[in-house]
């Protein structure tokens, strides 16, 4: 990564989504990746709107193009007709082997850099709140990272201190006195109605188990009155059976 502390690689880019994370990581100025302590500093794109989206020719928009179609930015031809999704690469202003809106193309990166340049001695074009990122090669020292509004950043610094000062004029009366609010009875009144719904859940859960152990004991007992009738009978025929045996025998 560039601008670590041992050696020099390529850029990482981080997303963060967390606002207070990314303003502690860009006040620290550090950040610790891999047991290695890198400078972080603020993601910046380059400017890509630098050339007309349907001409893709530098130096106006599309609001104002006069240009007879939408040009595809691979191929050069009409976008509107057939797929140009796998079509051939080949930039329609120079004929070289990239997509129209590449700063190969020598005309976009001359106008890129006039741009850069005219800012950098005019800052003040810049709007407010508004940073310019600006590339590797267009930069005239390495510390030079963006390009900003310098009568904006001046007039932030030079913004007094905020004071608050009471007055009844400034703030709206309140229709109720905070005295007249009882806190203390509303929570109490949420403490006893927590407190009964804890109860009245209790009692249900016991109720439900009182069912359903005398549901148990009544399927035990019809069970066991079944078995005990189911043995009766078995043992009564048993008993016959036999006696009918031994009458047999005695009259043979």
């Amino acid at each position: 990564m560039n601008g670590t502390r041992r050696t020099q690689s390529r850029h990482i880019r981080i997303d963060i989504y967390n606002k207070d994370e990314q303003t502690t990581l860009l006040n620290s100025g550090i950040i610790t990746l891999g047991g290695m302590q890198c400078e972080i500093d603020e993601y910046l794109p380059a400017p890509k709107r630098l050339v007309c989206m349907k001409c893709h020719v530098p130096g106006h928009a599309r609001k104002t193009c006069r240009f007879g179609y939408e040009r595809c930015r691979r191929c050069g031809k009409d976008r509107t007709k057939g797929s140009h999704k796998e079509c051939k690469i080949l930039c329609h202003h120079c004929g070289d082997n990239h997509q129209a809106t590449d700063y190969k193309w020598s005309v976009l990166n001359k106008f890129r850099r006039d741009l850069i340049d005219e800012l950098r001695k005019n800052p003040n074009k810049l709007p407010p709140d508004m940073q310019m990122f600006i590339p590797l090669d267009c930069r005239t020292q390495r510390s030079e990272k963006n390009l900003s509004n310098q009568n904006t950043n001046k007039s932030k610094k030079s913004d007094p201190d905020f004071a608050f000062f009471n007055s009844s004029y400034d703030w709206p009366t309140l229709g109720k006195t905070l005295n007249s609010i009882t806190y203390d009875s509303q929570i109490k009144n949420v403490q006893n109605d927590l407190t009964t719904l804890k109860h009245e859940y209790k009692l249900e859960i016991e109720k439900n188990n009182n069912k359903t152990q005398h549901h148990s004991l009544r399927t035990q007992k019809e069970i066991s009155a079944f078995t005990s009738s189911i043995v009766n009978d078995l043992t009564l025929n048993m008993n016959i059976n036999v006696i009918k045996m031994i009458s047999n025998f005695l009259n043979y």
